[in-house]
């Protein structure tokens, strides 16, 4: 009788765990402690032209909700506010035009294995900058680029063991195109130099942290 108890209690909690594993596996949508976002950039370095330009970039912006399902290509928010110290900016000039403003922001997807996410996939459609620098000629040059659903800018927002949102790289294996090509081919790669990224609470330095519910 015991043993036969034993076994009954050993299947009951067995199920229990799988039906908890089966839950989290299933979970339909992420939350957020908060909903406004600044995702900052200490020196992001624009690839295009002959030349690698380097430029501090701060983006703004809101999510919709503090929860979002996770269906991919869903509107879950958009960037407000968008600046470029250009003063600072090394190797030539990069602008980004106010007129864009708001871009869209998407849910892509996720990387790593449910309940155990590594970074949340973005793309921001409507970002539009016009990079300006020297030809290998010595001549000014320049090209207009503008992320657009086909071509968005893509990027993974890498998320901690504890759930909070550290860093956003952009994609560099998919560059964007130009919208107006001033100087011969143009194609930009945005990259992250030397990890100087951070995403944080609109006028905070608090991290933004993301579950799966």
């Amino acid at each position: 009788m015991r043993v036969h108890t034993r076994l009954i209690l050993a299947a009951s909690a067995a199920v229990v765990m799988l039906c908890a594993v089966a839950g989290g596996a299933s979970a339909g949508k992420f939350s957020l402690s908060h909903q406004s976002f600044r995702i900052t950039w200490t020196e992001l370095e624009f690839i295009a032209l002959p030349a690698t330009i380097r430029c501090p970039i701060t983006l703004e912006g809101t999510f919709h909700a503090r929860t979002f399902v996770k269906v991919t290509n869903s509107l879950i928010g958009h960037v407000t506010s968008a600046a470029i110290n250009e003063a600072a900016c090394a190797e030539g000039r990069a602008r980004i035009l106010p007129a864009s403003l708001p871009w869209h922001v998407r849910y892509e997807g996720f990387t790593g294995t449910l309940p155990l996410i590594q970074r949340i996939n973005i793309n921001i459609v409507g970002a539009t900058f016009l990079i300006e620098g020297r030809d290998p000629f010595g001549q000014q040059a320049g090209c207009l680029y503008t992320s657009r659903t086909e071509r968005p800018l893509r990027l993974a927002l890498t998320r901690e063991a504890g759930g909070g949102l550290t860093v956003a790289r952009p994609n560099e294996a998919e560059p964007l195109q130009a919208s107006a090509n001033l100087f011969g081919t143009c194609n930009l790669t945005l990259r992250v130099a030397h990890d100087s990224s951070s995403v944080t609470v609109l006028n905070s330095a608090a991290r933004i942290t993301l579950t799966l519910i």
